[in-house]
């Protein structure tokens, strides 16, 4: 029997790769309503096999303009979704969060590292993070697979976003500002193995909580770098050595034991997004 699927935030840069993926071989029913405004019922499947919570409010940055907004795409609304997923008979619920969550450290995120404290998390953490707990009791009735993905980039992605910023700014020649010699270390994922990991998540059984990272380390210089080669024009930077670098690498061990193997390297397809 084919597996029917709800999915919210199919326009956004993961959710569109997660539908081609999925198209043809599931049932998929895509949300096309204004999460911030509610979850209503009447317009949900009776039946599903799965829900998968990729939305989050455009306005995530505004804060704390838009932060009813966020609250309610990022937090309440996937109270509601796990709610319907019980009453349609669903076997598991995907939530992709943020490893925004974590406290920063110099070594790699491990599942189990520290959560970063109330002064240190933004606001769209804190609502991700929200969300992860408000899911917990739904894990005693159902396969509750949370996601914390690290820097997901691709072609088509919003221009607010790292790496779409990074390329503007090294195109117009603009300062670059490093926390350190080096800046921010991190480990990007390509939008196509964050989709099929989120895909690999629908065969999961039980309640697990995954970092979704890619295969390569990169100092913020050495990500400017890549993409200066790229383009033809070195980067330029701005040091604030007043300022530790705030270090955001995600362990990839409990992914590609469970999930896949993420073997996209960002220097392959940087011309793609440039």
């Amino acid at each position: 029997m084919t597996r029917k699927i709800l999915l919210t935030g199919a326009s956004g840069l993961l959710g569109s790769h997660l539908v081609r993926l999925l198209n043809g071989n599931v049932e998929l029913h895509v949300w096309t309503g204004d999460l911030s405004q509610g979850v209503g019922a009447a317009s949900l499947p009776d039946r599903l096999d799965a829900v998968i919570h990729l939305a989050q409010s455009r306005r995530f940055r505004d804060f704390p303009e838009a932060a009813g907004e966020v609250a309610r795409v990022n937090a309440l609304a996937v109270v509601d979704l796990a709610a319907h997923a019980l009453h349609a008979g669903a076997t598991h619920l995907i939530y992709a969060s943020t490893g925004s969550v974590y406290a920063t450290r110099p070594e790699a995120l491990t599942e189990d590292a520290p959560i970063a404290d109330a002064a240190s998390m933004s606001f769209y953490a804190a609502t991700k993070y929200a969300g992860e707990r408000l899911l917990a009791p739904f894990a005693t009735r159902l396969n509750v697979i949370i996601l914390r993905p690290f820097f997901i980039y691709g072609p088509g992605q919003d221009r607010s976003m790292l790496i779409p910023r990074l390329i503007r700014a090294v195109k117009s020649g603009d300062l670059i500002r490093l926390a350190g010699p080096d800046g921010i270390r991190l480990n990007p994922i390509h939008a196509e193995d964050a989709a099929a990991a989120v895909r690999s998540a629908l065969a999961l059984e039980g309640t697990h909580t995954i970092n979704v990272a890619g295969p390569d380390v990169f100092s913020l210089r050495e990500l400017a770098g890549e993409i200066g080669r790229c383009v033809g024009r070195m980067p330029k930077f701005e040091l604030d050595n007043s300022e530790a670098p705030a270090n955001l690498i995600g362990d990839t061990s409990r992914m590609t034991q469970l999930l896949i193997n993420p073997a996209i390297r960002l220097s392959n397809r940087l011309n793609e997004i440039v």
